[in-house]
Formats: C-alpha cells, sequence, structure tokens
C-alpha cells in the first residue's frame, strides 16, 4: 500500500524487544522530562525578568507554547498505546481520574494558600476538574488550563481510539481533519487567551499522538539517522521560524507561523516516539515519571521563593526544589495511588 511504503522509508521493522516495546516507551518517559523542565525554564525566565536577547523574545515563547502542545501530543500516544486492545473503558475512567486528580488539587490547595481570596465556586470548580467544557480559563493554577483541556481529551478519547484502532488510513484521515480544523481556528479566530487555550485549537496534537502510537504498534521504530533528523531538524527548524515571531505568546500561536510551529512539533515528538534507546539515561526516566507534578508546581514554587524583584539565585534554587518535590509526590502521592487503582481492577477483574 502507497502509504505503508511511505512510511517504511524512514522506518525500519523491529523484530528486537517486542516485549520490552509493550511495556513501555521509555523515549516519551524521557520526552515527558524535557517538555516540563521546558515549561519550567521558559517560565522561569519570563519571571525573573533574566537578559533574554530581544531578538530572540519569539524563540523563548516557542518553547513554552509549544512545549505544552507536545504534550497533548504524548498524552494521545500514551492512551492510545495503553488501550488500544483492552477496551476497558471502566478502568480507563478509573486510571485516568487518579492519575491526573489528586496531584491537580494538591496544586490547586497550593494556589489557595498562596491567594486565600480566590471565590469558593472557583475552588470548587476546579477540585471537581471539569470546568474544561465550559471555561477553560476558570483554571487556579498556571497551566492547570491544559489540565483541563487533556481532561475534554481524555473524555473523547475511548470514542477515537474505536474509531481508528487497528485503521491507518482512518488515523491519517482523522489527522488531516483535524489539522485543517487547527488551520482554520488558528486564521479566523480572534488573536485572544480564550481562543488559544480552547480544546479545539488542541486536538490536532492528540489525534497525531494516536496515530503516532498505531504506526509505533505496528512494530515500526525510526531508522537511527532518521531519528536525529527528525528531532533536530524539527526543533532547528522551529527556532528558525520563531525568529520572525516578536516577544509574547500570541506572537507564534496565531496565523503562518502557528501552522509551521504545529508541523514541526508534530515531527519533533513523532521522531521520539518511534525511537528506542537500548540504555536509557535513569535519572531522565525518572524525571520523565514526574512530569505532570513538575509541570503543575513549579509555579508555587516560585511564587514562594521570589517576593518583589527575585534574586539571581531564585530561579536556580526554584528549579532544584521543584524537581526534589515533584520526585517526592511521585513516590509517596502519585505513584501509590496509581498503583491501588490497577490493584483494585485487577480484583474486579478476577471476581467477576
Amino acid at each position: 500500500m502507497p502509504l505503508e511504503c511511505l512510511l517504511r522509508l524512514i522506518l525500519r521493522v523491529s523484530v528486537c524487544q517486542i516485549a520490552r516495546m509493550q511495556k513501555r516507551v521509555e523515549a516519551i518517559d524521557i520526552l515527558r522530562g524535557i517538555l516540563a523542565c521546558a515549561v519550567m525554564f521558559y517560565n522561569y525566565v519570563t519571571w525573573s525578568k533574566a537578559p533574554w536577547p530581544e531578538a530572540l523574545g519569539g524563540t523563548l515563547e516557542t518553547i513554552g507554547v509549544y512545549s505544552v502542545e507536545a504534550f497533548f501530543v504524548v498524552s494521545g500516544f500514551s492512551l492510545y498505546y495503553a488501550y488500544r486492545d483492552r477496551r476497558d473503558f471502566l478502568s480507563y475512567a478509573r486510571n485516568r481520574i487518579l492519575r491526573l486528580w489528586p496531584v491537580y488539587v494538591l496544586a490547586v490547595a497550593g494556589c489557595v494558600w498562596l491567594t486565600p481570596h480566590l471565590l469558593p465556586m472557583q475552588i470548587a470548580e476546579n477540585i471537581n476538574l471539569l470546568f474544561g467544557f465550559y471555561d477553560v480559563s476558570r483554571a487556579i493554577p498556571i497551566g492547570g488550563w491544559a489540565v483541563a483541556v487533556g481532561v475534554v481529551l481524555s473524555v473523547l478519547a475511548p470514542l477515537l481510539i474505536v474509531l481508528t484502532a487497528h485503521r491507518l488510513r482512518r488515523a491519517v484521515v482523522l489527522c488531516g481533519l483535524t489539522f485543517i480544523v487547527t488551520c482554520g481556528w488558528t486564521f479566523a479566530m480572534p488573536a485572544t487567551w480564550a481562543t488559544h487555550i480552547h480544546p479545539a485549537n488542541h486536538l490536532m496534537f492528540f489525534v497525531a499522538g494516536m496515530f503516532f502510537a498505531e504506526v509505533r504498534m505496528r512494530r515500526w521504530e525510526l531508522r537511527p539517522w532518521s531519528f536525529h533528523f527528525f528531532w533536530a531538524g524539527a526543533l532547528v527548524g522551529a527556532l528558525i521560524v520563531s525568529l520572525f515571531a516578536k516577544a509574547g505568546w500570541e506572537s507564534v500561536s496565531f496565523g503562518p507561523i502557528r501552522v509551521l510551529l504545529c508541523v514541526g512539533t508534530l515531527a519533533f515528538v513523532g521522531a521520539w516516539a518511534f525511537k528506542n534507546f537500548a540504555n536509557p539515561w535513569r535519572v531522565a526516566l525518572t524525571i520523565g515519571a514526574s512530569s505532570y507534578p513538575i509541570f503543575l508546581f513549579h509555579p508555587i514554587v516560585w511564587n514562594v521563593l521570589a517576593r518583589g524583584e527575585p534574586a539571581w539565585w531564585v530561579p536556580i534554587v526554584a528549579f532544584a526544589l521543584t524537581i526534589a518535590l515533584s520526585l517526592v509526590c511521585t513516590r509517596f502521592i502519585e505513584r501509590p495511588i496509581i498503583d491501588w487503582g490497577k490493584r483494585w481492577g485487577e480484583r474486579e477483574t478476577a471476581s467477576a
């Protein structure tokens, strides 16, 4: 088939480590950590008012905005990879709640502690995590809007999995349709924050992640030269394109630049989705496992440390404290809750 012939030009069939591939895609785990640290870097540089060259303002915005977009690709990949052949959507719902809700509630609690004047209704909306269906801007934690969008996409995921499971052509068609939606959204909608954070503006990335997972589960992986070409080429290309943008998130979030950076983001994440690492760096895997608390906790740590004009040491200490706090949260809160949910599901299956 023409589609598979095209894919095989840059992919190769992997006949080794199949059991390992089906358990974890470690490259994706590593990428999670890279993306979380990239978002933290973007925010800390911005908040510290570091002497970033004005000509590179668009590059800094690209790092922040499209690291979050890449998270949506990773989320689509992970959910499809885990549930394409399981179709146990009751356990899916339970696992998603236990994955997203506890850490988010901790972040909300931290924000309430820092800003006690918040309205009870907004706090309640954030605790139930349903505000993404009607007003994503109601998020209390910085970055909470992305979690709310993730909840909306997670609700759509079972339908998307059923539609595209084992059907590569359907996945390609769906990617094309959502890309058209994204382009229309980029050019037709007003350049506002509410427009940018709307779930419809991020659906393409989620669907593309599912497509990558379908291809990956056909036991294909990138040839070594292709991996380096795609991730490095996409990163360099995105940064070059962003040089034409001005400082400000809106400069890279709308218009032709948005379309080019979307393609670059997909190429970047796609390279990691098809890569196997023989001996992955354990530190990178550990940080990747803590990417969710890193994403949510780093603004809270910053607000605790920074008072007025932050001293030069604040970003360094905040970075280290965020990593440490996130590792502790993953080890003693997030991971035990997720494991408890899995054991609960196994007991229900055994008794059925």
